[in-house]
Formats: structure tokens, sequence, C-alpha cells
């Protein structure tokens, strides 16, 4: 085969041209929404919640509580999933062998420009990008039934992350079973915020023919009026933060994801097992999108991976997740997804705040790992690779036959919460053992 192109730059003129205007606008939208939110902030029913599950907090003022809420976002995973599959490969996206075989994180465009996954026709991706995010439209072409022309044309685009403010272990796996936590000191300076997927926008109220009101599968009946279409940027998302609390309180989805605020600081900033939970699975699309104007270059854009061990853990492809990883020096953790089921929700096991650190990918974190451990996490990687080899996966019981022998050594938090490592770049998680940071030494 040819060898891979080489990676376009960083950012090109145009995409940081890009993001100073959107972060100008941003400037004067969040300077006249931050007084809606600090209202907002200071109902009576949400200090009462406050009181409840965030008592440390309970008494500071809204401005003050717009600060944690934003020193929440700074510290939430970027994440970008994809399908390990070739089959299962969202719109286009990549799958274990694409991720892998280029030295940056392609977006949907150069993909489908490389010819590595088959034409996807993505008429609401290009409508949204050019009239919704001001990217440039292709030429010669018309905007929603184009394609680019050239990789360096395709690179312009934006590549899709998810804000993980909710601390789903697995990321966002309704995109996929591998999740790509992006480093933040290297795609902050690149993101423009929506305050809701931008493919539900467009096909929810950028649409002017019929559909379904409801809130339990996309598109999602949000509440369209509530945002104005100014984009934010990470220094300036006061009235994103403002229209992805309005958007979710829609009368059709008030219900079901409504209470954006109680739920982020109770995620943030509670002190109990119940602050954490989820109670229906489509609290997991209220998520801020996250659009980066530039290029995720391999490695260093790049902090962790996270692989749904359902489908993926002692797998033919979890190995090579585990290889790629090696390969780059990224620490590869793994993490039971949330399941399909209504009643798993219901029991109340959406808490989704840990994960486990794989010892044979395990980077140059500073994390103690015994040999006893390191045995004991192959010999369940094992097990679980024979019942794939005989047909039985399908029984496995994950929580209580894999998730619970796992070393306590390995399990670490799902991310960072505010203000507990100084270090968002390097640091990965906490030691639920003592609190300690887990960390990347300096010379990763």
């Amino acid at each position: 085969p040819p060898p891979p192109p080489p990676p376009p730059p960083y950012q090109t003129a145009f995409q940081r041209e890009l993001v100073a205007r959107v972060d100008t606008a941003a400037s004067r939208a969040a300077n006249e929404a931050a007084p809606i939110l600090a209202s907002l902030l200071e109902l009576p029913t949400f200090r009462e919640h406050l009181k409840s599950c965030c008592p440390s907090i309970a008494n500071e003022s809204g401005s003050d509580l717009i600060g944690l809420l934003k020193e929440g976002f700074r510290t939430a995973e970027l994440t970008h999933n994809f399908n390990a599959n070739t089959s299962g490969s969202w719109e286009g996206d990549v799958n274990m062998t694409t991720a892998s075989s280029l030295s940056w994180l392609p977006n949907l465009w150069e993909i489908m420009y490389l010819k590595m996954t088959p034409p996807v026709r993505m008429w609401g991706e290009d409508l949204a990008e050019v009239y919704l995010m001001g990217f440039q439209p292709f030429a010669p072409g018309v905007v929603g039934n184009s394609t680019p022309t050239s990789l360096s044309e395709a690179a312009e685009r934006p590549t899709y992350t998810t804000t993980n403010f909710l601390h789903l272990n697995v990321g966002n796996n309704m995109f996929g079973d591998v999740s790509i936590i992006l480093r933040p000191q290297s795609v902050h300076p690149l993101a423009l915020l929506e305050p809701v997927d931008s493919g539900n926008w467009e096909d929810w109220c950028n649409r002017t023919g019929p559909v379904e009101k409801q809130c339990h599968h996309f598109p999602f009946s949000v509440n369209c009026s509530a945002w104005d279409r100014v984009q934010g940027t990470v220094d300036h998302m006061e009235h994103i933060l403002l229209a992805n609390a309005l958007m979710w309180n829609s009368p059709v989805c008030a219900n079901t994801t409504g209470g954006i605020l109680p739920r982020l600081f109770s995620m943030l900033y509670g002190e109990t097992r119940q602050d954490r939970t989820l109670t229906d699975p489509a609290q997991m699309m209220t998520f801020i999108e996250a659009n980066l104007a530039g290029t995720v270059l391999y490695p260093d854009g790049v902090k962790l991976i996270v692989g749904t061990m359902q489908t993926l853990f002692g797998s033919v492809l979890g190995g090579q997740l585990r290889r790629w990883c090696v390969q780059n020096g990224w620490a590869l953790l793994w993490a039971v997804g949330p399941s399909d089921d209504p009643a798993w929700w219901a029991a109340g096991h959406g808490v989704m705040d840990t994960r486990a650190v794989d010892p044979r990918a395990a980077a140059t974190l500073n994390l103690t790992i015994s040999t006893s451990g390191a045995s004991q996490f192959d010999a369940l990687w094992n097990t679980v690779a024979s019942a794939r080899a005989g047909g039985t996966a399908g029984a496995i019981q994950w929580n209580s036959s894999v998730w619970a022998e796992i070393p306590a050594e390995l399990v670490v938090s799902s991310g960072l919460w505010p203000g507990q490592c100084a270090d968002i770049d390097t640091c990965v998680a906490v030691h639920p053992n003592g609190g300690d940071c887990v960390c990347y030494s300096q010379s990763a």
C-alpha cells in the first residue's frame, strides 16, 4: 500500500481566523448571558438542591457558581468516540484500522477523501459546518450535497468531540466503543462550542417537515428558541451553558433530560453516589458539543484511550487497541459501559465514574502495579478471550464476574473533578484509595 500522507497543520490561517471571530462574538454573548445564568442559580428551588447535594458550595453567589461551572468544563474531558469494528463505524468515521494508520485523528471528510470509508452523504454535517459553525463550503458544489476536492480542503473542516461533563466512563458510547480522550492544551484553543449536538440541531431545529416530538431517541425535541446560534469558546461560554440548560428543559424533554444545572452541580460537586447517578440514557445526550477548528496530531493531541469492555476486552480488536496505545505512549483504560436495558437504569446502575488501567498499556503513569495485580488482570483477559472464542461471551455478567475481579490497585476515577489535580494535561485520573493523582511522568 502507498505510504500514508503527512498530517495537516495543527491549525490553518483560516481556522485561526474563524476561532478568533467566534471568540469575539462569544465574548459579547457570554457577557449578556452571565446575569441571566446567575439568576437561575439564585432561584430558591436550585438553592435547595445545592444545599442537599453540595453543601460546601451552597452559599456561593450566582456569579461564583458560574465560575465553578466553567472550572468543571475546564477539567471535563473532550472525547471523540468511534467504533473499533468496520461495520459499526458512525457515519463514515474511523475504525481501529483507519484510526491507527495515520499520524493524526482525521475528520469525517478526510476519511472520505482518502477513500478509507465507503462514501456517505453527509448533508447534515455539511449544512451545520458551513451555516452554523462558519467553515468554508467545498468548491465547487452545493452546500449539503458536496465533497472536498483535496485533502487540505477536507482538513479545514472540524473534528467532532463531546464534553464529558457527566464523567461517563466510556465517553459517549452512542458514537462508538473506543473513546479518545484529548489533551486540553492541544484542543481547548481549537474548540467551537455548541449547546447541543449539531446533528440534532439540523434534524430538529432546522427542519421544515414534520417530525415526531419525543425525547428518547434522535432527534430530541429540544427548545430551539433558547439558542441564538452564537457559538462559544473555552474562554467565553456562559451563553452556551445557559442555552444548554434551557434547550433540554423543553416541554417534551423536561421530565427526561431537564434539570441540567442541578444535574451538573450534583455530578461535579456532589458528595454521594446518588449525586452521580444518571436515571435515563437520554441524559447522556445532553452534552455540549466541541468542534475542533484544527487537527488532533498524534501522539501529543491525545491524553489517553478508553475501551468498552463488553465489546473489546479480551478481543482481537482489543489487542489492536492495546498495541496502538503502546506504540504512541498513551495509557489505555477499560470500563463497563452503560446498558440499553431500561431496567438497568431503573435499578440505579447509572453511576459510571470508574475505569481500570490496563497494566500492559499503562505508559508512564505513576501508578504502582504489582506483579500479582497484572497477572490477575491478564487472567481476566484470557478468560474473556476464551469465552469469545467459544461463542459464550454473550453470557458474561460484566459487572459481577469481570469488573468485580479487577484488582483494586488498577481502579481509578473517570477523569478529573474540579480541584483534584493541578495539571489537567498530564494527570488522567485520581486513585480512590488515598486520592492520589494518576499522571504521566515528566518524560511522557
